[in-house]
């Protein structure tokens, strides 16, 4: 589509509305939607799109692991019967000092509930040395792995192996 006075393409997505004569009018580009990049090359108009109000997007996850369905491996470990205090300095002053990831605060709590202090240093030592991006996301990957293995041994020795 070109502007009338620029005759330059114009971005954006444009609708075509029929009106009662069944003439196709031409409006501006809809602000907030995407063009599909195709407007902008010769000869070609715009793609007309579909909007759709009632489209729900519903993605529950963190990190990777969708919450709300089934409990997590980290859930299905028993607690370490620490005292409070101790798993949420634990949580507060071990782990969010490390990774600085405030909206995680539940699930470092949980991890210092379920996961020995040990286990909990030597992977975030782990992480550091690696350098990760994200070091946050590559400390719940290498928690809920080890929570994972914790449950297959228990599930091994409650079958006698």
């Amino acid at each position: 589509m070109r502007d009338e006075k620029t005759k330059k393409y114009l971005p954006g997505t444009f609708i075509e509305i029929l009106d009662f004569d069944g003439v196709i009018e031409v409006k501006k580009p809809l602000a907030g939607y995407p063009t599909s990049g195709l407007s902008h090359q010769r000869g070609i108009p715009p793609a007309i799109k579909n909007i759709s109000i009632n489209k729900k997007i519903s993605t529950n996850s963190v990190n990777g692991v969708v919450k709300g369905r089934e409990k997590s491996n980290l859930h299905k470990l028993p607690d370490l019967g620490d005292p409070p205090e101790k798993t949420g300095y634990i949580a507060k002053h071990v782990i969010l000092q490390a990774l600085g990831d405030e909206k995680s605060v539940k699930f470092y709590g949980l991890v210092a509930a379920k996961i020995p202090e040990q286990v909990i240093r030597e992977t975030l030592a782990e992480v550091k040395a690696d350098g990760a991006r994200s070091p946050a996301k590559l400390f719940t990957y290498k928690i809920q792995r080890y929570a994972l293995e914790q449950q297959k041994r228990g599930v091994v020795k409650a079958l006698g192996g």
